[in-house]
């Protein structure tokens, strides 16, 4: 019976572990193509000056 239990406990971390790794991994995603959009206005601005 304890061993069931130790298995659920552990399982439940993995999902937990596997949601927190897809949040983290969406974030960075989305700061990567944060930082890409502005690094293309920066280009633009900079294509406009000259």
């Amino acid at each position: 019976m304890e061993e069931d239990s130790g298995k659920v406990y552990a399982y439940d971390i993995f999902v937990n572990l596997a949601k927190l790794l897809g949040v983290i991994l969406s974030v960075v995603k989305f700061l990567e193509m944060l930082t890409y959009v502005v690094q293309i206005k920066n280009d633009m601005a900079t294509m406009n000056e000259t």
